[in-house]
This record gives structure tokens, C-alpha cells and sequence, in this order.
């Protein structure tokens, strides 16, 4: 009896393979989604996690500018904070490699915290010697020399020697990044290396501190983590800003008594020069007069530069180059995970569903027969229950397989080109897959099961029978007499069956529904992404180069600057503003936000560089006394509206009070620009320019490039920012994104076409003998395709036009859960969205048309009527 039962089961696979891998599809198309991308999330995070663990990774970096390193007392402090658990102080320092107009940082040999994972040949063991970072591997190899020098090809005043052999290539945590890794005054502005020396390498005082805490806990990137490390930091920067304002005082009366000295100078020199004019005397108390006044402007311009001491306390996000953007990447993965695989699973579930029901309807009289010949009901039962539970099981197995693998490695690949990583590390995730199975069960067991019990509360012999058909019912349609006697035969019949079976019309219409809105959803994020930076850089942002130097500089070298400003025949404008970094805290996110602050000299010019304009009006935006303008997605992520107020953060942690007038449209980067009355009233102080926006005529990469490289030449120069290096990253980020949305349509336009393909064939299926009778009676094979035809063409339509409506909304709403915290997503659905999108299910619905017309052709019509 069991053999039997047994036998009947694999008879019904194999003659109904079509239902049995159609909702296998389905399954495993719902569960490679949502298992994958629940997957992706952690694997990414733990292939980095590893590095972390194994190079030790510090918790914090202590940075002071210059060589002057850290006193005693100060590194007592340090290490006398009850949360500091190990400190390692080194050296870094930034350098142009000569010959190549490019910067890189190098580092000194760390000892215990943040080492380094040593890929090809040995660390560094003489000063003439160093291990390049793999951002360099193509361009040198182990025994060649490389020089490091200063803008000007000179030896660095922070280094021992110029020229270096290399011992090997080593990889950092610190420096993921493949290239970007940072901002410097060297070559063009961009650090896109790294090396190690030895300590012996490098002149003066250790200048940077490795700092590792006792009471963090918890993985890289989890809350728990983060949250302490940044806590620790913030009270570690403010026993900073106590030694570094203590070390300020102290410097500033040292200076002042030189200065003191050097006025009592200055006034004999000067007395001598008057008493020895006339005398042959007079041109040696004149140069002791003019090496007195070089000594009193090298003091005033120390004092200057005292101000500037500050020491500065950044996290792993602040201080390690990819650190938060890896991180941000996963997150964005998870984020999907989150949404998407929801419209996956709802249109395949539903498919399912409805497929499994059809089987129990079909199987009827059978189950009947197994009744009658003494089966119990679980025995008869039992052909639906394995049945459901094989193609759920396999479904589930094949989506867990494929996600787990393919998924994760794909978006890895998409995320991981731009970072130096030892590749995806494969894990388990358990619970989406047992979430998975359940769904997969549900939807498969419980609808057979639950008609197949439904009509055994019938007799045996009631069940053999096959179910009487629903008395009919006129539709709406029939009621318009006029319109519905008009109606051929051909088109009565699909109204008729179409409002006569709403649970397939609903299927089918919901079913379609789903598929073009993902395909919508897919296609829109990408042309969303490519918008962003032609309308970032096209219709906002006008300047292609900000030169940053320093307001304190001598004024000498700050007329050198502005000259080689003024004297560039490429140059086709330039506006002066001063600005500063800020940073701000959102609930919700682990790291800071590194906030733009711009304050115009000259508000009216300054509107040819920056278009500020109202984010929803599009009307132009006018800088008042009161008020500042914040950018788009700053505003959005922090809740903000005009009225609010904003607290930014200084490099040091202290906080300023900003009050929001007007929100402007941007897509990249969070700026807030102020003019300068408010900002005197924010800061307490006035701004001085600091930064010049520059309008090249040829706004080319290398033009941007080569104007960079000129500026920072300059003494007075700190660094320069291109837009094409922006828009560089802008587009690294989109590419990986891309890589994503990739995967989406695939994945998207195979359940469209397993969809069509599985509702078309219920459809067919229940209405066999209806099309056998028609073929008995004479029509034409094209007449009785066109008659089951009109009524999925029909569905298809009206799937189409509710799927337009469930595509924006969806990508409205993946669009802002993808997309980066500093980057606001553009419009994207188009007319040419619509119309591929439309295409291609017309085409998947062309296929399905074939593959049903060579079904119904091969139909026993004799067969089928009995």
C-alpha cells in the first residue's frame, strides 16, 4: 500500500513537471533573495573583521601637526585615563614621490597596535628602507629604489633621507582604500599610497598616538562597539583640548619673551643704524638690523603658528582610510535586505499559493478514490503533503545554495573593488533560511492540505465526483444591454471567465503588479544613481578647484599664493570664502557626519561658484543675518526643518548653535553656508578667507590635476580639493551600486517570466476540456488560442498599469534606504524606465504565448472530454 502511494506520488512530478519547477523557481528565486542578501550583510563585515582582529587594529589615533611630539606629562595623561588600555606612539608624515606627481603617507613600523599584514617580502629593518603599500605593487617591485621628497623635489625637513629601497608590500587597515585615502599639501592634494620606515627613518618626536581602550567589546560595526569607542573618544578629546590649550600657554609665553628680546634688539639696531649714518659703519648696522627684523617676524609668525596646536582624537571612522565606508556599504546591503526580498517573496508566495490550491481542486476525485478503497485521510492526504514539502524543501535548498555562494561574492566583488580586502568570508546565517523553509512550507503545504481536508468532509462517493461548477452569474457588464449585445462571442467569453474567477484574475493582475514594479524599482535606482552627478556638477556646483591655505601664513607667501592664482591663464574666475569642518551627530548612525561650512566674502559672486537654491521650489536662496542654508540630505537625515537648529562640532568637540533659514538641493556632500554676520555670531568670531574657489577654463581631470599641483607648491597652501576627484568618488560608489541594481533586475525579470509562466498554465490547465470542446467543434488552432489568450493579455494590461503605480512607490522607498548618509538620490523613473520595463514583460508574455500554444496543440481532445 505504501509502495503504491508511493508510486502515485513521483507518477504526479513526472507528469506535472511544468507545476512542480515553476513553483520550485518561485521558491528559489524568493529564498536566493532574501537568504543572499541577509547573508552579503555579515560576510562582508566579517572578511574585514578578521583584518582587524589579526592586525590588532588600534581603537583611536591621537594626530599633533608638526614634529614637535608630546611632552612627558602629556603622555602620562594620556595613559592615566582609567579607559586607555595600551598607547604606541610613531611617526607619519606626507610626501610627493618624485617623478610622479602623486602623494602618499608614510608611517612608522608599529610595534603592537595596528600592524601591518605583510603580503610580499619583509617590514623595513634600516632607515634606508621601506615596505610600500599594495596601492603601489604595480609600479614597483621588491629591491627597486623610491624617493620621496617635498613639493619643491627637496629632501622633507621630517625625514632622514630621500631615496628608499623597497623590502616588501604589506596591506593596512588603516589605508582599505585603493586610493583617496586622505587629504595632504603634497603633489595634488590626494593621498593614494602609503609605506612603513623604521623610527630611525624619521626626524624629531613620535607625532601620532595609537591608542587601544580596556572597556569596548562586540565585533567592528556593531553599536555596541562603536557607540563605546566613540564615547572614549569624545572625553579622551577633551583631556586633549586641556594639554593641548596647557602646551599652547606654555609656548606662548615662551614666545613672548623672545619676542621681548627681540624688540629690545630691534630698538639697539635700529638706534645703531641712525648713529652710524654718515659712517662707513652704516651698511654692517643695517644688516644686523635686517637679521634682527627676520628674527622678530620668524617669533610673530611662531605665535601664529601656536594657535594651531591642537591635538585631535579620531575613532576607527575617522582615522582609518575605508573604515566607515566599508561599514556604510554593508549597511546599505542590510538596508536592502530589509525591503526588498519582501516583494519577492509576496509575489512568489502568492503564486504558489494559488498553484498548490489548483492541484488539490484537480486531484480531487482521486483522493475520493483512496477514501473509497479504505485509505485513511492522512493517507490520502499524503500525495499533497510530500508533494508540497519536496518542492518547498527544494526551492529552499536551491535559493539557500545559490544565495549563500553567489550573492554574497557578486556584491563583494561590486563593494570590495575599491578596498584591499583578503576577499568574502562565507558564513551561515541561519535563521533567514529557516524563515525561508517556514514561508516556503506555508505556502505549498497548508493550501493543498487545507481544500483537500475542506472537501473530505464529504462522503467518499461525493468526493469521486467531480466538483459541480459555481451556478453562473451575470456580470456587470451584461447589465449594459446596449454595449454587451454588440460584443462578439470571443470577447463575452474572457469577460465572463475574467470577473467570473477573481481569486486567478487577482493572482494573475497582483502577480504581473509585482514583477514590473521590481523591474521598475531596478531600473529606475540606476538611472536614479547616474543623475547625480550631472545634476550635482552641471546645475550646483560651478568651481572645478578649492585651494585651501593658510590665513596665517606670512604676507608675503600669501601674495605668492593669490599671484599664482592671478597669473594662471586657465583660470576663468575665483571667489574667496573661508571654510571649516564640522561634524554632526545623528541618531541612528555609529559615525559622525563631516559637515561643509562656507561663509562667502563676496555673496554676490559667490552665487556664480554655488547655486543655492529651495530643494522643492527650485527658487534661488538669499543669505541673511540670521539664518544659515543646510543642504538637502543633512536636513533629511536629521529630521531638520527650516526653524530648527543644528549643533555642528569642531575638530575638538566644541559645539556651535545653527539656526536653519532655507534648505537647499544637493546630492553630494553636506554643506551649511552662512554669511559673514552670522557666522560672527555663531563663532564669536570673524571669518577670514581661507579657501579660494577656482573656474578653470578647461576643466579637464588633468587640468584640474596639474592647477592643484601648482597651488600646492605654494608655502601658504594646506591642500587642494578637485571636483573631478569628488566626482570620482561620487561615481566609485554608483559603479558598486550599480553591480547591485544589476542583480536586482536579473533576479527581477526571472520571476516576471516564472510568474507569467505558472498563472498562464493554471489558467490553461483548468480550462482543457473548455479548449478540447472548441477544437471538437471545429475552430481554427489560432481561434482557440486567441480565446485562452485574451484574458491573459487582458490581466497582463492591467498587471502593467497597477504596476507602474507599486514601481514608484517602491523605488521611492528603496531609494532612501540605499542610497549613502551624505548622498541624496535624483529622480529616476522614466518613460524610458516604463518602456523597457513594459518590453520586457510583453516579451516574457510572447514566450509564455508559445510555450502554452505548443501545450494546447498537443492536447488529446478525446482524452481531455472524458
Amino acid at each position: 500500500m505504501k509502495n503504491i502511494l508511493n508510486l502515485n506520488i513521483w507518477r504526479e512530478i513526472k507528469d506535472s513537471k511544468g507545476r512542480f519547477f515553476s513553483i520550485m523557481g518561485l521558491i528559489a528565486l524568493a529564498v536566493f533573495v532574501f537568504v543572499g542578501l541577509k547573508a552579503t550583510s555579515p560576510d562582508m563585515r566579517n572578511a574585514v573583521r578578521k583584518d582587524y582582529v589579526q592586525q590588532n587594529l588600534a581603537d583611536a589615533k591621537i594626530n599633533t601637526p608638526g614634529t614637535q611630539g608630546f611632552t612627558k606629562h602629556e603622555q602620562d595623561v594620556i595613559k592615566q585615563q582609567k579607559y586607555v588600555d595600551r598607547t604606541e606612539y610613531g611617526y607619519q608624515a606626507d610626501a610627493k614621490i618624485h617623478g610622479k606627481q602623486m602623494a602618499m603617507q608614510v608611517i612608522s613600523k608599529p610595534d603592537q597596535l595596528s600592524k601591518m599584514e605583510v603580503k610580499s617580502g619583509h617590514l623595513p629593518k634600516h632607515a634606508n628602507e621601506i615596505a610600500l603599500g599594495e596601492q603601489l605593487k604595480g609600479q614597483y617591485k621588491i629591491g627597486d629604489t623610491i624617493t620621496l621628497t617635498d613639493n619643491h623635489d627637496k629632501q622633507l625637513s621630517t625625514l632622514q633621507g630621500k631615496t628608499f629601497k623597497v623590502t616588501g608590500f604589506v596591506r593596512s587597515a588603516q589605508y582599505m582604500k585603493k586610493q583617496n585615502m586622505g587629504s595632504t599639501v603634497m603633489a595634488d592634494g590626494k593621498i593614494n599610497a602609503f609605506g612603513v620606515l623604521p623610527d630611525q627613518a624619521f626626524t624629531g618626536q613620535p607625532n601620532v598616538v595609537q591608542v587601544s581602550y580596556k572597556n569596548v567589546s562586540g565585533p567592528a560595526y556593531s553599536d555596541k562597539y562603536e557607540n563605546q569607542a566613540r564615547q572614549d573618544t569624545d572625553k579622551l578629546q577633551k583631556k586633549l583640548n586641556t594639554l593641548s590649550a596647557d602646551r599652547r600657554a606654555d609656548m606662548q609665553k615662551n614666545i613672548d619673551q623672545q619676542l621681548s628680546l627681540a624688540q629690545a634688539k630691534q630698538q639697539e639696531a635700529q638706534q645703531a643704524v641712525q648713529a652710524a649714518q654718515g659712517t662707513p659703519m652704516v651698511a654692517q648696522a643695517q644688516a644686523a638690523l635686517t637679521e634682527v627684523d627676520a628674527k622678530m617676524n620668524e617669533a610673530k609668525q611662531a605665535k601664529a603658528n601656536v594657535q594651531q596646536l591642537k591635538y585631535t582624537a579620531q575613532t576607527r571612522q575617522g582615522f582609518s582610510g575605508g573604515y566607515s565606508e566599508f561599514g556604510s556599504d554593508a549597511d546599505r546591503v542590510a538596508e536592502l535586505s530589509n525591503t526588498f526580498p519582501i516583494f519577492f517573496f509576496a509575489v512568489a508566495l502568492m503564486v504558489s499559493f494559488v498553484t498548490m490550491q489548483r492541484m488539490a481542486d484537480v486531484k480531487r476525485t482521486e483522493v475520493g478514490t483512496l477514501r473509497a478503497l479504505g485509505y485513511t485521510h492522512i493517507q490520502a492526504m499524503r500525495e499533497f503533503i510530500v508533494y508540497s514539502i519536496l518542492v518547498a524543501t527544494a526551492g529552499t535548498i536551491v535559493g539557500t545554495l545559490v544565495g549563500l555562494t553567489v550573492l554574497p561574492d557578486r556584491i563583494f566583488q561590486a563593494f570590495g573593488s575599491t578596498f584591499y580586502t583578503n576577499g568574502v568570508s562565507y558564513g551561515i546565517t541561519w535563521w533567514p533560511i529557516i524563515v525561508s523553509y517556514g514561508l516556503a512550507l506555508l505556502s505549498t503545504v497548508f493550501p493543498a492540505v487545507y481544500t483537500t481536508y475542506a472537501d473530505m468532509r464529504e462522503q467518499a462517493a461525493t468526493q469521486m465526483l467531480p466538483k459541480p461548477p459555481a451556478n453562473g452569474k451575470r456580470i456587470l457588464l451584461e447589465r449594459w444591454t446596449w454595449l454587451w449585445s454588440k460584443l462578439s462571442f470571443f470577447n463575452k467569453v474572457p469577460l465572463r471567465n475574467l470577473f467570473s474567477y477573481k481569486i486567478r484574475m487577482w493572482m494573475t493582475i497582483l502577480g504581473v503588479a509585482g514583477s514590473i514594479a521590481l523591474l521598475i524599482t531596478g531600473f529606475g535606482i540606476r538611472d536614479s544613481l547616474n543623475k547625480i552627478v550631472p545634476l550635482q556638477y552641471n546645475q550646483l556646483v560651478h568651481y572645478d578647484v578649492t585651494g585651501v591655505y593658510n590665513p596665517d601664513a606670512s604676507s608675503t607667501d600669501r601674495q605668492a599664493y593669490q599671484k599664482s592664482v592671478d597669473e594662471d591663464r586657465n583660470v576663468k574666475g575665483e571667489t574667496k570664502v573661508h571654510m571649516d569642518n564640522a561634524q554632526v551627530n545623528v541618531k541612528g548612525l555609529q559615525d559622525k557626519q563631516a559637515v561643509q561650512v562656507l561663509v562667502p566674502q563676496d555673496t554676490k559672486q559667490f552665487k556664480s561658484y554655488l547655486t543655492l537654491r529651495d530643494y522643492k521650489t527650485k527658487k534661488a536662496l538669499h543669505l541673511n543675518n540670521d539664518e544659515a542654508v543646510v543642504t538637502e540630505k543633512l536636513a533629511k537625515i536629521k529630521g531638520l526643518k527650516v526653524g530648527d537648529t543644528i549643533r555642528l562640532d569642531d575638530a575638538t568637540g566644541q559645539g556651535h548653535r545653527v539656526k536653519i533659514g532655507a534648505i537647499a538641493e544637493m546630492y553630494a556632500g553636506h554643506t551649511i553656508v552662512m554669511n559673514k554676520a552670522y557666522y560672527h555670531k555663531v563663532y564669536d568670531s570673524k571669518p577670514t578667507a581661507n579657501a579660494t574657489l577656482i573656474r578653470l577654463n578647461d576643466s579637464s581631470t588633468k587640468a584640474m590635476r596639474d592647477m592643484s599641483v601648482k597651488l600646492n607648491k605654494e608655502k601658504a597652501a594646506v591642500t587642494t580639493i578637485q571636483s573631478g576627484s569628488i566626482r570620482n568618488d561620487i561615481n566609485t560608489v554608483l559603479n558598486s551600486l550599480n553591480q547591485v541594481v544589476l542583480v536586482i533586475i536579473v533576479a527581477a525579470a526571472l520571476l516576471a517570466f516564472t510568474v507569467l509562466y505558472t498563472l498562464t498554465n493554471i489558467n490553461v490547465s483548468e480550462r482543457i476540456k473548455e479548449l478540447s470542446t472548441l477544437k471538437v467543434l471545429g475552430f481554427y488552432p489560432k481561434e482557440v488560442l486567441e480565446y485562452i489568450y485574451r484574458e491573459t493579455a487582458a490581466l497582463t494590461l492591467a498587471g502593467i498599469v497597477l504596476g507602474y503605480a507599486f514601481g514608484y512607490a517602491v523605488h521611492a522607498y528603496l531609494m532612501s534606504v540605499v542610497m549613502p548618509e551624505n548622498t541624496m538620490s535624483a529622480p529616476g523613473v522614466t518613460v524610458l524606465n516604463l518602456a523597457v520595463s513594459t518590453l520586457m514583460i510583453v516579451f516574457f508574455a510572447l514566450i509564455v504565448l508559445w510555450l502554452m500554444a505548443r501545450k494546447i496543440n498537443r492536447v488529446d481532445m478525446l482524452g481531455a472530454l472524458k
